[in-house]
């Protein structure tokens, strides 16, 4: 009897099992286009487990792929895309951008044009900022590294204004400065160690004056865009690891939240960690809820963090103003969110230019003339810049800067700026710039 129950059973499985095959699989199909250019590639390898196609002239592909398995996009001198199942398990076309990977090879563009705009033989660029037709510089005589008994210091701080290569103006600054700082309306700020200056610019000549610190954190740098009766902030929430993007309508006086970034995977721990919480835990929970006004609950995983040595990420976020919309770059997750300058949502697009294989991403440049996004990279002692639409998620070829080691990168009107010093010793930091085109 068992025997043959056995054998039934066996034959019960086959009868099934191309049916159980059948539904595991599912059709894909897509384009893959040049991330610079964006044409069709072709010959470009898309696999899935098992189970691979290239892609034809037009940069199509068309396959049957197995549910729940991850999507790898590679063609040589390009970079690797890897797409998660959860990216397109809703969809049945996809439309694919890959970008050209980086050749440290190839050394530099010398056909791109490159000019030193600032040096002094006797100071230190620390940074740099524009203000309409003016070059404004903060630059130091002396750089103090930090030691144990004192942290690091630039003193004999200056702050030197130009207009085409002439001097307009030179004030003396405190010391212990960070940088400069100009917020959506045009303003300009000295940011030091634990003071802040505001840059005036009147009709009786160019000064200085102090802001109030709490003034300045909580008022100026949250603003992230302004539409002619809205003005775009952020938020970050102490401790716990999400990021709120909000919107203060001027007409009516009020505030709206428009997007929420968070790490999903701390708030899914937070429940069961709080009733893992001992006695003294908890009442350090209760303590940070009235010290911040959130729920005890989402402090559980970091008052445990310390027993669980588990890495909580916090969202790092990019926000910038690209002509009518509010583009949020949402990087923990790979999402490019776009607003419209009422705070409503329109679209929403995948990035993965800060996935590079052995490309370490450094951060987003915006040029304010034209509203291109540069993504900023390093690799193999080199720094390039990638034009990022911020529309496609599509990153293009990458453009090597011609000096090693740049500092403060910033993109004006189609040339690119950054402070550096060559090899010599006692050279000093300048300010050098590169067109971005060729």
């Amino acid at each position: 009897m068992y025997v043959i129950a056995a054998v039934l059973y066996c034959l019960l499985l086959l009868s099934h099992a191309p049916e159980a095959s059948a539904q595991s699989k599912r059709p894909l199909s897509g384009r893959v286009l040049d991330g610079a250019t964006g044409k069709p590639l072709s010959r470009v390898e898309v696999r899935t487990g098992k189970y691979s196609r290239r892609t034809n002239s037009k940069g199509e592909f068309s396959f049957n792929i197995l549910r729940g398995e991850n999507l790898v996009v590679s063609s040589v001198g390009y970079n690797t895309r890897r797409i998660p199942y959860s990216r397109y398990r809703y969809e049945d076309s996809l439309l694919i951008y890959i970008s050209p990977a980086i050749n440290v090879l190839r050394g530099t563009d010398g056909s791109r044009k490159s000019e030193l705009i600032y040096q002094k033989s006797f100071e230190n660029v620390r940074d740099f900022a524009f203000i309409n037709d003016t070059l404004v510089v903060l630059s130091f005589m002396e750089f103090k590294p930090r030691t144990p008994a004192e942290p690091q210091a630039y003193l004999g701080n200056a702050l030197t204004f130009l207009r085409y290569g002439k001097e307009l103006k030179r004030i003396t600054l405190p010391d212990h400065i960070v940088g400069l700082y100009e917020d959506l309306f045009g303003n300009l700020y000295v940011v030091g160690v634990d003071y802040y200056l505001e840059v005036l610019r009147q009709y009786d000549g160019i000064r200085v004056r102090e802001v109030d610190p709490d003034f300045f954190e909580s008022r100026i740098i949250p603003l992230r865009g302004k539409g002619e009766r809205s003005i775009f902030f952020t938020e970050m929430l102490p401790i716990v690891p999400q990021v709120n993007y909000g919107l203060y309508m001027v007409d009516r006086d009020s505030t709206v939240s428009i997007r929420t970034i968070r790490n999903e995977r701390y708030f899914k721990e937070a429940p069961s960690d709080f009733r893992m919480l001992n006695a003294m835990e908890y009442r350090r929970a209760q303590e940070l809820e009235e010290k911040y006004g959130i729920d005890a609950m989402y402090f559980a995983p970091y008052v445990r963090s310390y027993f669980t040595e588990v890495n909580y990420a916090y969202p790092h976020t990019e926000a910038v103003q690209y002509f009518d919309q509010m583009v949020i770059f949402d990087q923990l997750n790979a999402w490019i969110f776009h607003h419209d300058m009422r705070g409503l949502a329109i679209d929403s697009v995948p990035m993965y230019h800060h996935q590079f294989d052995n490309e370490r991403y450094k951060g987003m440049v915006q040029d304010k003339q034209s509203g291109r996004c540069y993504a900023i990279f390093t690799k193999g002692g080199g720094t390039f810049l990638r034009h990022v639409s911020p529309m496609t998620g599509a990153a293009g070829h990458p453009i090597r800067l011609k000096n090693r080691f740049p500092r403060q990168i910033k993109v004006e009107d189609g040339w690119v700026y950054y402070v550096h010093r060559g090899l010599e010793t006692g050279d000093t930091f300048k300010i050098t710039r590169e067109s971005l085109l060729h």
